[in-house]
């Protein structure tokens, strides 16, 4: 009916399942490519970053220049200052322990070479709220009991990840909560069987 369907557009814009979506994707490192005319945010980049405590440098970001399968160039925005690091080798930045992996992965034009990455650090619970307002959950037919899930991202390919991954969340949460409901029938028939017994 017309209610359940409306329950489970909230549930699927919920925040819990939205924040848990984003955590699982690491979309709290967020990587954009440097072209010659403008900056675009990218799913897939050069390089890929680990960091285990992204909150303590939340709102910071640096520029990553390869200089080759061993190395790149690392560039604070902030002070401009440029140092040479190691792919696969812990590094600070902002007292903050990192790890840069090469992408090779990533496909590129080899005349050109490979672009210089900006990567950011965003804060999940702003960035969250962000995606709330911009998945839009629609009814496909009045009748229909069938929604469409859609969002539009600035990079197509973390669009589509992103909407995957939050529609697998959110049937196992559906599941979770079926599972407790069901354990809760048969640990409530079980205790009224004692009480009778």
């Amino acid at each position: 009916n017309k209610k359940s369907l409306e329950n489970k557009a909230l549930l699927i814009k919920s925040f819990p399942i939205v924040f848990k979506t984003l955590e699982d994707l690491r979309f709290d490192i967020a990587y954009y490519i440097e072209g010659k005319i403008k900056v675009t945010e990218t799913y897939t980049s050069p390089i890929l970053i680990r960091c285990d405590n992204v909150k303590e440098i939340k709102g910071k970001s640096f520029k990553v220049r390869v200089i080759d399968e061993n190395s790149f160039a690392l560039i604070d925005i902030d002070s401009q200052q440029e140092q040479v690091k190691k792919f696969n080798e812990k590094f600070l930045f902002a007292d903050v322990e990192l790890i840069a992996e090469y992408n090779t992965q990533f496909k590129y034009d080899k005349e050109i070479g490979l672009p210089v990455t900006i990567v950011r650090f965003n804060d999940l619970r702003s960035l969250a709220q962000s995606y709330q307002n911009k998945i839009v959950v629609t009814q496909k037919d009045r009748e229909s009991t069938v929604i469409n899930i859609s969002i539009l991202t600035e990079d197509q390919l973390k669009g589509v990840v992103f909407l995957n991954k939050l529609t697998e969340n959110y049937i196992k949460n559906e599941v979770n909560e079926k599972n407790i409901a069901s354990t809760n029938t048969v640990r409530f028939i079980n205790n009224q069987l004692v009480e009778m017994s």
